[in-house]
């Protein structure tokens, strides 16, 4: 269980930065 919250944290925080990165190419 405490693995799985672990991988949770680092993923959701890697999705943020992807789909910013995303918005950040469509925008320029």
């Amino acid at each position: 269980m405490h693995g799985e919250k672990n991988h949770a944290d680092t993923t959701l925080p890697a999705l943020n930065t992807g789909l910013k990165t995303v918005t950040g190419k469509n925008s320029s």
